[in-house]
């Protein structure tokens, strides 16, 4: 998903991680990365670039399947 340079702080990144359809609906999602200092420090490091960054948010074969991804563009 995109974000402008502006948006891209550590509660719109969750916010809109949080839009991804749960598969168990009511569920709040859980990503062990985002409670690692890289994730801060690489929004960090993107906040303060003039590149076009990506910000990738790893996550294990189960924690994905948390999320009813199926047919959403950009998942791996």
């Amino acid at each position: 998903m995109e974000l402008r340079r502006a948006e891209l702080t550590r509660s719109e990144v969750l916010g809109r991680i949080g839009m991804i359809p749960m598969k168990e609906k009511g569920r709040r999602f859980t990503l062990e990365y985002l409670n690692q200092p890289d994730f801060l420090r690489k929004i960090n490091i993107i906040a303060k670039s003039s590149e076009d960054d990506i910000l990738t948010v790893p996550c294990t074969a189960e924690e994905l399947a948390q999320f009813n991804v199926k047919g959403l563009p950009h998942v791996r």
